[in-house]
């Protein structure tokens, strides 16, 4: 297999997976009946898997109270845009949340350029 084909497979791949994650995001959102509930699952496994990872590789963990607290605080606030995807699943399909969050960045990006006077060149768009 050649590189190019490497590459399409691994971007097929991902898509699949990627596609797959609204689904099954939708279903366990579903299955709980609450976002919150959701997003704190997703939170505490991505944290375990983070810790074990630090682990691994012996990287030092956070020390003290406060740096504990200032990396709780963060995940929490990173966490936010999930706990509204997670919501919007409730009441839309997950190919409907799947679009809606895909348009964010563009969105965002149309709104940064009259605002802050953001400058896009065409590949940025892409």
């Amino acid at each position: 297999m050649n590189q190019m084909q490497q590459a399409t497979t691994f971007g097929l791949v991902a898509a699949a997976i990627s596609g797959a994650n609204h689904v099954f995001a939708g279903m366990a959102v579903r299955q709980a009946g609450n976002a919150l509930t959701v997003t704190g699952l997703r939170l505490a496994i991505a944290g375990l898997l983070l810790a074990i990872v630090a682990v691994v590789v012996q990287e030092r963990l956070p020390q003290g109270k406060q740096a504990w607290g200032w990396t709780v605080g963060l995940g929490l606030i990173a966490s936010a845009p999930f706990a509204f995807y997670f919501t919007a699943l409730l009441t839309v399909s997950p190919g409907g949340a799947n679009l809606i969050r895909t348009s964010v960045m563009f969105l965002v990006a149309l709104v940064a350029i009259p605002i802050f006077g953001e400058r896009m060149a065409p590949g940025q768009w892409a």
